[in-house]
C-alpha cells in the first residue's frame, strides 16, 4: 500500500500465500517467498523497506543482507518496540515465520547493524496509544508484567532508516558511546 499512495514501482514479499492474494487484489505485484532468499537483481531498488518483518525471520543477519542486496541506497525498517532483546522458543505447528522470533530492542539492533554496510540516518520511536488520561488505566499500564505490551499490542514500534554504505566504515568508538549509551 505504500508504494501505491507514493506512486512507485515495486514488490512485496511474504511468507504467507492469503497476504500474497491480499495484496495483488489492490494491485500490488506480491511474491510468495521469504526476506532471506529474494529472488531479484542486486541493487534493483532505490530503496527496501521492511516494516514488522524482522522479529518473524529465523536468519535476522541474512534478512538484512538480503535487503540490502536488493536496495541502491536506503533501508528502511520498523520493529516492535522492546525494552530488551528476546529470543523467542519455536512453537510447535505453527508455520514458520508466523510467530515472533528475535524481538530486537533498539540498542542491540544497533550494534547488529554495525556489522552490515548500514549507516543510521534516523530513529523514532513511534507511539500506537496516547498517554493513559484516566489514572487507574495509567496505573494498569505501570504494574504490567510486560511494560512493551498494552491491550494484547506493542506500545510503540521503533522505525530506522538506514543508508547504505559502499565502504565497511564500522562504527568508532567514540560514536558507539554516543548510540549505545556505554563508555567506549
Amino acid at each position: 500500500m505504500i508504494l501505491l499512495a507514493l506512486g512507485k514501482n515495486g514488490f512485496s514479499i511474504n511468507n504467507d500465500p492469503r497476504c500474497i492474494d491480499l495484496m495483488r487484489q489492490n494491485g500490488v505485484e506480491a511474491h510468495l517467498g521469504v526476506g532471506e532468499k529474494l529472488d531479484v537483481p542486486d541493487q534493483a531498488y532505490d530503496a527496501a523497506m521492511a516494516f514488522e518483518t524482522l522479529e518473524h525471520s529465523l536468519y535476522p543477519v541474512a534478512f538484512l543482507e538480503g535487503i540490502i542486496r536488493v536496495a541502491r541506497y536506503k533501508i528502511i525498517l520498523s520493529i516492535p518496540g522492546v525494552t530488551r532483546t528476546i529470543i523467542h522458543p519455536r512453537i510447535r505447528g505453527l508455520r514458520v515465520g508466523e510467530e515472533h522470533v528475535f524481538e530486537f530492542c533498539s540498542r542491540d539492533l544497533l550494534r547488529l547493524t554495525t556489522q552490515l554496510p548500514l549507516r543510521l540516518v534516523h530513529l523514532r520511536k513511534m507511539s500506537v496509544f496516547a498517554p493513559p488520561a484516566n489514572p487507574l488505566v495509567w496505573l494498569l499500564c505501570e504494574l504490567n508484567r510486560n511494560p512493551e505490551l498494552f491491550a494484547g499490542t506493542f506500545r510503540w514500534f521503533d522505525f530506522y532508516i538506514f543508508d547504505i554504505e559502499d565502504t565497511d566504515q564500522g562504527v568508532s568508538l567514540a560514536r558507539g558511546k554516543n548510540i549505545y549509551g556505554e563508555r567506549p
